[in-house]
């Protein structure tokens, strides 16, 4: 039995050795897949990370777009009601000026008139009234061009 013990340690030795490359190769494998789990793992934290910054950031740009739509319907829905009021406003300028030449017009004589018939066709011309309706909601409604009276 004395024998079979360095025989047995001499086995035990050159089994460990055959065993011992595997093992070392087996740990720079687990070593590795470890480094590439990690690496793998702040990838995806980084792309969710980027992910819900981008997520922030698209929401944030379409309730600026959506208020910015707002207030251009805002401001255009004024100036389209600004608009509509000097048109309106104009038409009754060019109604009362267009009465008060046709007053100061019926007072001259017929042949007077007959020398002023140019002038009495550009007053015609020059005080058309506009069709204010084209810049409402209705643009086949034409607003009525007489003064409102004021009070005062």
């Amino acid at each position: 039995m004395d024998e079979e013990i360095p025989y047995a340690a001499e086995r035990l030795d050159a089994a460990v050795t055959a065993i011992e490359r595997p093992v070392v190769d087996l740990y720079i494998y687990s070593r590795r897949t470890r480094r590439l789990l990690v690496a793998m793992l702040v990838s995806l934290a980084f792309d969710v990370a980027v992910s819900a910054a981008l997520t922030v950031f698209a929401i944030q740009a379409h309730d600026t777009a959506r208020r910015a739509h707002d207030l251009t319907i805002r401001v255009s829905g004024l100036s389209r009601d600004r608009a509509l009021a000097a048109c309106a406003q104009r038409n009754q300028f060019k109604t009362l000026d267009r009465e008060r030449w046709q007053k100061a017009l019926s007072l001259l004589s017929p042949a007077q008139l007959a020398q002023f018939r140019s002038f009495r066709d550009y007053i015609g011309s020059a005080d058309t009234l506009e069709n204010c309706g084209l810049l409402s909601d209705n643009p086949g409604v034409f607003l009525d061009p007489t003064p409102k009276p004021t009070s005062g």
